[in-house]
């Protein structure tokens, strides 16, 4: 009995998205240490300057830790951001008032990229979480490794710990994935034939395209408070910040306006090359793994 093209739909969506989240760790984790570092401590002058002391301090796999955490997770993320961006899409086409036939417009693609950022930080935020505070560790620190961050949050916090700065999370992750889908949807459109599936190098310059706009001017600020938060005590009693407004009013008053841009520099710079590669590879498995072809946008 074959499967219904929904559950061939989400288990290509799954599949392609978790290669799509290995290469984003392999190409993207060193410049995402950087951007971390940046945020959560005041010690580097800039992104030169972080680089260069982070390598000759404690060496060049120091731009890798946290990774087991990426590695594991984003595969999990990008399967789960996929597939819910599938099903999203679905939900959107079936709306009452719309014709389910007619190709979705570019405000359909970022509301479907909205619902499934709403979704993200299921995994997004434990995901980040442990990355933060591993990346923030300058030389050695209180976590040995992935693991040891993830029980002593458990042992301290309970599992309610996993999900410290989960709001920050979602007020990031709404308006980013939908940009970030919608980018991807408009440009790879724009650069393909119509009624051809997009090439490989259409794609790779839809996924940097992709990248930009989900690190946008607009949504870099909501990733400091993000990382300000989750790089901060879980004890409550010891915390810096109070919650997402505490920390941007307590940012604007000892910092000013441009420390909410700490970092961007590395983030921009990351995000256009790993998003190339993250859609690159989940069209190759989409493939030659599933044999499929993208879905419609």
């Amino acid at each position: 009995m074959p499967l219904p093209d929904s559950v061939i739909h989400a288990a290509t969506d799954i599949g392609s998205g978790t290669f799509g989240g290995i290469s984003q760790v392999l190409v993207g984790h060193p410049l995402d240490t950087i951007k971390v570092r940046l945020q959560a401590t005041n010690e580097f002058k800039g992104m030169l300057d972080c680089f260069t002391k982070t390598v000759k301090g404690e060496g060049v796999m120091a731009l890798y830790k946290g990774s087991m955490s990426p590695l594991g997770l984003a595969m999990a993320y990008n399967a789960l951001s996929f597939f819910a961006f599938g099903q999203s899409k679905e939900l959107v086409r079936k709306l009452p008032w719309r014709n389910s036939n007619k190709p979705l417009s570019g405000t359909e693609l970022a509301l479907a990229g909205a619902m499934a950022g709403a979704v993200n930080p299921l995994v997004d935020t434990p995901m980040e979480l442990f990355k933060n505070r591993l990346q923030a560790q300058v030389g050695s620190g209180q976590y040995k490794g992935v693991v040891d961050c993830a029980k002593q949050t458990v042992a301290r916090y309970g599992f309610r710990g996993v999900y410290h700065g989960n709001v920050a999370m979602m007020l990031r992750d709404i308006p980013q994935v939908g940009c970030y889908f919608w980018g991807y949807s408009v440009m790879s459109k724009y650069l393909s034939v119509e009624g051809e599936e997009p090439s490989l190098p259409a794609v790779m310059a839809a996924g940097g395209f992709a990248g930009f706009m989900a690190w946008s001017p607009l949504v870099a600020p909501f990733d400091f408070i993000k990382t300000r938060i989750q790089a901060d005590s879980i004890d409550p009693a010891k915390r810096q910040y109070r919650g997402v407004v505490h920390c941007i009013t307590k940012t604007l008053q000892h910092e000013g306006w441009r420390a909410f841009y700490k970092g961007y520099l590395p983030m921009v710079v990351r995000a256009v090359p790993v998003n190339a590669c993250i859609f690159a590879a989940v069209k190759s498995t989409k493939q030659h793994v599933f044999g499929g072809k993208e879905a419609n946008h």
